[in-house]
């Protein structure tokens, strides 16, 4: 066997170490995600916040309409020593930049699916917020969008990542509560939006047509009563109910229903909005009812405190306002979204299961990212969230439509024998934020 000089021997080893180091770099590059956050109010501030604090995440563009909002974002990157991302009020400049992967949309609920569709078309992959989509049509058209373009797409419903809720699933899939016959999903808040103030012109900072965007423009208003105007927003029951609908969902699988029937009313709140502050919902599945049941002005009976949620803590259920139930032939289930926990109850009256919760925020947005690297479908794809979107809004298709009984077709997504009621399934648009029949 030839000996090896010791000249050589440095020489091999340091090439063999520059390469293995180039191979680190290469690969670290490879895991390097670029990206833009498009809406930085409260919810897209609190992403920056989280992504500027991440290995390997660089966030290039801070986009929003309100140019007063950029201040306090850029400072959370800038104290973080990273680079200063670029502040745009046009999202489209963050789109046509092909050295960005990925983007958090988190606008207002008018905004959602557009912003989605266009990034998937841009090559993009999206973490959009809650509740994802503003009507059924368009949220069917974001599922086309993500897997005609080959996107990740994941949905803000963090509670799919939280494991106790993954627990939760699994102990009902097994089958110990027996049959499942009803779920109720409770939903029963205060009232937290500023209130519709007088027309003025909007402030030189605002971009009011962008903001409006496949909206019809309307005279500026501060406040955020646009969360109740048809619109603009899904009502600020639905802003809420959407993480309960999709715990239900996950927990038990439930897809499509086969009808909807919703009965609601403006009560309490006299400010011409257009959703009601007072909802219950039937869904009927073959040999199960899904309900949901909610109101806006039961101020007590609350959403679970952060101690609760945030400690080995579990809810006082009977005045716990954000839950679900699950009734099986076997036991009960009490389940509180946002890391409020779980118990199971026997025929009894026994607790036999349960867990305390953590939220799943943080969670999430790691199985997006890691989706973003690996190409993986993410927890809460877009396609696995369309049946809690699809519950929300065709409770107030229904309401829309005079509180009527609705037969709803799966295979083509629309409401059987029924023209009025489809016309609330989607919006007409205002060009040129029109969503097309092709994405």
């Amino acid at each position: 066997m030839k000996s090896i000089g010791r000249r050589q021997f440095v020489t091999t080893s340091l090439g063999a170490a520059a390469a293995a180091a180039a191979a680190r770099r290469s690969a670290a590059a490879a895991d390097h995600i670029t990206l833009g956050v498009i809406g930085v109010g409260n919810r897209g501030t609190s992403w920056v916040k989280d992504l500027a604090s991440r290995d390997g995440v660089q966030i290039a563009y801070l986009c929003d309409v309100d140019s007063t909002r950029f201040e306090r974002a850029a400072e959370i990157v800038d104290s973080a020593g990273l680079p200063s991302p670029k502040q745009v009020q046009d999202f489209r400049r963050i789109l046509d930049d092909p050295t960005v992967q990925a983007v958090v949309v988190a606008t207002n609920y008018h905004w959602l699916g557009l912003a989605t569709i266009l990034a998937c078309q841009a090559g993009k992959d999206v973490y959009v917020e809650k509740p994802g989509s503003h009507n059924v049509w368009e949220a069917r058209k974001m599922v086309e969008a993500a897997r005609k373009h080959g996107r990740v797409v994941q949905v803000g419903l963090q509670g799919r990542s939280a494991t106790y809720m993954q627990q939760a699933r699994d102990y009902v899939q097994s089958g110990k509560l027996g049959e499942l016959h009803l779920v109720r999903v409770l939903s029963m808040n205060e009232e937290r939006l500023r209130p519709k103030g007088p027309d003025t012109p909007p402030p030189a900072t605002l971009d009011w047509d962008a903001w409006c965007g496949p909206a019809p423009v309307q005279p500026y208003s501060p406040g955020t009563w646009h969360v109740n105007r048809f619109d603009y927003g899904v009502g600020r029951i639905v802003d809420d109910l959407v993480h309960q609908a999709d715990t239900a969902v996950y927990i038990t699988g439930l897809g499509a229903p086969q009808t909807v029937a919703n009965a609601g009313g403006v009560y309490h709140y006299k400010d011409g909005r257009d959703f009601p502050d007072t909802q219950l919902t039937t869904f009927e599945y073959p040999g199960l009812k899904l309900l949901f049941q909610s109101t806006l002005w039961a101020q007590y009976i609350r959403e679970t405190p952060s101690v609760v949620r945030d400690g080995d803590l579990f809810p006082d259920w009977l005045l716990n306002g954000t839950k679900v139930e699950l009734f099986g032939t076997e036991g009960m289930m009490l389940v509180g979204p946002h890391g409020a926990g779980w118990q199971v109850y026997d025929n009894d009256q026994k607790i036999v299961a349960s867990s305390y919760g953590r939220r799943g925020d943080k969670e999430h947005m790691s199985n997006f990212l890691e989706c973003v690297r690996s190409r993986k479908r993410p927890i809460a794809d877009v396609e696995d969230a369309f049946p809690s979107m699809l519950l929300c809004h065709l409770g107030n298709v229904s309401w829309r439509a005079g509180d009527r009984k609705l037969s709803y077709d799966a295979a083509t997504g629309w409401i059987r024998n029924d023209p009025e009621a489809n016309a609330f399934m989607q919006r007409r648009g205002r060009k040129p934020w029109l969503i097309p029949d092709e994405v």
